[in-house]
């Protein structure tokens, strides 16, 4: 008996990237709204650099992912 393998399932990467990327601006955004109640200490700069930081890769990364996509899901 022999076991064909099954297609790989369909999958949108600039789909995932974009929403990614949304999840992380948000966070930035909520970040610096209650950045107001965070200023006593510093832990606000660390959260917002890295929710910055995660929403300036994920553009980047939809910008590879649109210019490449098809060269990756042809493999």
């Amino acid at each position: 008996m022999t076991r064909t393998t099954p297609p790989p399932p369909a999958i949108d990467g600039v789909r995932i990237a974009t929403v990614g990327t949304s999840l992380w601006t948000v966070a930035f955004v909520v970040t610096l709204v209650v950045r107001p109640t965070l200023v006593g200490s510093n832990d606000w700069r660390v959260t917002a650099a890295t929710a910055g930081v995660g929403a300036i890769l994920g553009l980047i990364g939809i910008a590879f992912l649109r210019r490449f996509g098809h060269v990756i899901a042809a493999r």
